[in-house]
């Protein structure tokens, strides 16, 4: 595993870092598995950005089995981890936001949080008073830094205000100058960029509809398949998986401190931490881009 450091704390973290949210079911056992096949892998970043108890509890089992200091743990606050009754507005509240944090810390037994971060806020969201809190829990050793999450046209309100230390955004192959802008918005306020999402929807759907169909005997069709969608040769390179390619390709933005990913059992976790130490193939890389042109030259078509 290859490590990056943050802008705003004199320490590295892990290349690729572990997102944990409720996309599985797990018990506590499984979760605690997981976290520590990720500490097997090399990573000492991770995301609690489920609300469940099981997902806490099983985290919380396996980073007490390293020293406190030698992992970034942050929270995602806000609807993510609240019931589904509590949306927008009451998921920033000072009381909500200081609950999560210190029940988290509670439970997992990790003493203080290294992140909490406000899951994709509104522009009215939150109150001078709740961002007082996290201030407070800031100044009081709950939590070490601040950040915020999210894509929408919000993030830029956040960003340009100072008051974060991270920010969390979705970056890969289908990112633009948007993106880029953001990510040097932020880092002209010296916050440190985590990247996510490496691995699009979008692309899951090119990928499958690209698979060349074959003829009578087996073969693929001639000017059939791969080569038909801009994106259709990743599913096509050998000894990669479009998604290992996605996020290798995210680990070449050096304005990402990490990429997270979210793997659904402990081999594919295996197989995306060993992306951190391989390098794309030849000219893939220059195809990618050439093919991410294309693409927006067909959606101005269409437009």
């Amino acid at each position: 595993m290859r490590y990056r450091p943050l802008a705003h704390l004199p320490m590295a973290v892990s290349a690729i870092s572990l997102k944990l949210d409720d996309s599985y079911a797990r018990t506590p056992a499984q979760w605690a598995a997981i976290g520590l096949a990720a500490l097997d892998c090399g990573m000492n970043c991770f995301e609690i950005a489920g609300r469940s108890p099981s997902l806490v509890d099983g985290l919380g089992q396996a980073l007490r089995t390293v020293e406190r200091r030698l992992i970034y743990v942050i929270l995602r606050a806000g609807p993510c981890s609240m019931p589904s009754s509590n949306a927008g507005a009451a998921a920033f509240t000072p009381a909500a936001l200081t609950g999560q944090a210190m029940a988290v810390v509670a439970r997992t037994g990790l003493d203080y949080l290294d992140l909490i971060q406000l899951d994709d806020p509104g522009q009215q969201d939150l109150s001078a008073e709740a961002l007082q809190a996290l201030k407070q829990a800031k100044t009081e050793g709950l939590v070490n830094a601040l950040g915020v999450a999210g894509e929408g046209p919000e993030i830029d309100a956040y960003i340009s205000t100072g008051a974060f230390d991270v920010l969390t955004m979705p970056f890969n192959m289908l990112s633009g100058s948007r993106e880029r802008r953001r990510m040097r918005a932020a880092g002209e306020r010296n916050m440190s960029v985590l990247g996510g999402a490496s691995y699009p929807e979008a692309m899951l759907v090119v990928a499958e509809a690209s698979a060349p169909k074959k003829n009578l005997l087996g073969w693929p069709r001639r000017n059939e398949g791969a080569s038909s969608a801009p994106y259709g040769f990743l599913h096509a390179t050998p000894d990669w998986t479009v998604e290992e390619i996605c996020l290798a390709f995210a680990l070449t933005e050096p304005s990402l401190a990490s990429v997270q990913v979210t793997p659904r059992d402990i081999a594919h976790l295996q197989a995306l931490a060993a992306v951190a130490e391989r390098e794309l193939p030849a000219g893939l890389p220059a195809q990618i881009e050439m093919s991410h042109f294309a693409a927006l030259g067909k959606d101005k078509t269409r437009a």
